[in-house]
């Protein structure tokens, strides 16, 4: 318990393997903390300069 509230969470492996858009952003962040990866999740939103030429690229080619 905590401050009165209980917390569980059910993880679904086989839809996060997959990718699944059913699956909550929790549940990825909670598997980046299992795997001592937590810190890496602040890099999904940072800025990707090389992401952002390869897509000015692809534009250029079309």
């Amino acid at each position: 318990m905590n401050g009165g509230v209980e917390v569980t969470i059910y993880l679904q492996p086989k839809e996060i393997a997959k990718g699944g858009a059913s699956v909550a952003l929790g549940a990825y962040f909670n598997v980046l903390r299992v795997m001592n990866l937590e810190k890496d999740f602040l890099k999904l939103a940072s800025d990707d300069e090389f992401g952002k030429k390869l897509q000015d690229l692809n534009l250029l080619n079309k």
